[in-house]
């Protein structure tokens, strides 16, 4: 009778023990599993610099192999998925540079404001002159100076020469208010870098990039390039003058089209040769000769460090996020 009742209980017992440790092994089961999960989960996709180059295409709209600066790349046509999202604010991906720096611009325009003050520069001698049209050779600073920062000795282009002692309104702005407002995620990216400031002839790209790169400024915050402007759209070697440049051109489209229709035009750093006055913007896709003292529209651009890592796809709807 008692051994009747000793296996009964040991039965019990093992029969409890089993029960026990199936409920821990499900329960591990599903805890495991929902951690797996959890884990998947939070695992982001990143993308640097070298996975953007893997995406170069030869047809439609993306990123190319820039076609007249070795190392370098550029995003082409209406719509490529170059959109990144700092904080809400979109800035598009202009280019990959020849030093893995990234080279973007503010999708909206800040402000309608002036390249540079009236009166700003009035001791600067070179800024007080012109040879443009019945302007004459000396002329007060009521129009503005076109020299986007200042230079150390005499300065020289064309026929005029003389000092350069402030940096152009506009870049004072950019470079202080506007960048000091800027999230300390977008901050912490930026790099100084070589922006180029030289004066243009309104030609082929090529003649337009050369002209350009002959001065060099260093710095936060500039305004875009007439050559990049001109490398954007899917018609190669466009005609700035005759505006074909502005054929399935995202930054036509996107920041040219939106900035008109309040500011009447858009600012880049393309300036005349030889002349202190006149500045290059763009006005319904072509080139358009504008005093330096006018109000337009105004999209900072800024590079990103070459070690920089994002999320997301870069389209509109899933736009590249910076990783911290």
């Amino acid at each position: 009778m008692r051994r009747r009742k000793y296996r009964k209980r040991q039965k019990k017992i093992i029969i409890l023990s089993l029960s026990i440790l199936m409920l821990l092994t499900v329960g591990y089961a599903a805890f495991s599993t929902n951690f797996s999960l959890k884990a998947k989960g939070n695992i982001i996709d990143t993308t640097n610099v070298e996975d953007l180059k893997k995406t170069v295409i030869t047809n439609g709209d993306g990123l190319y192999v820039d076609e007249y600066e070795t190392g370098r790349y550029v995003y082409r046509g209406s719509n490529p998925n170059n959109y990144l999202d700092v904080d809400g604010d979109i800035w598009r991906i202009l280019s990959i540079e020849n030093d893995n720096t990234l080279k973007i611009i503010k999708q909206e325009s800040i402000v309608g404001m002036k390249f540079d003050n009236n009166y700003y520069r009035a001791d600067s001698t070179y800024c007080i002159q012109s040879s443009y049209g019945s302007y004459g050779q000396n002329i007060d600073s009521k129009y503005g100076c076109n020299v986007w920062n200042k230079k150390d000795g005499e300065y020289i282009s064309g026929s005029l020469k003389g000092t350069v002692t402030k940096d152009a309104s506009l870049n004072t702005y950019l470079n202080e208010e506007f960048y000091n407002s800027l999230s300390d995620i977008l901050k912490g990216e930026i790099v100084s870098h070589v922006f180029y400031v030289g004066p243009i002839s309104i030609s082929d790209v090529q003649t337009i990039e050369k002209g350009e790169q002959s001065e060099e400024w260093v710095g936060n915050v500039a305004l875009i390039n007439i050559s990049d402007y001109m490398k954007a759209s899917m018609v190669l070697n466009c005609s700035f003058a005759e505006k074909t440049c502005s054929t399935d051109n995202y930054i036509y489209d996107d920041l040219v089209l939106p900035a008109l229709s309040k500011y009447t035009s858009f600012w880049t750093l393309g300036r005349a040769t030889g002349n202190s006055l006149i500045l290059y913007d763009l006005y319904e896709g072509r080139v358009n000769s504008s005093f330096a003292k006018n109000s337009y529209g105004t999209n900072p651009v800024v590079y990103l460090k070459d070690s920089i890592l994002f999320s997301g796809e870069g389209t509109k709807e899933n736009p590249y996020v910076i990783i911290n």
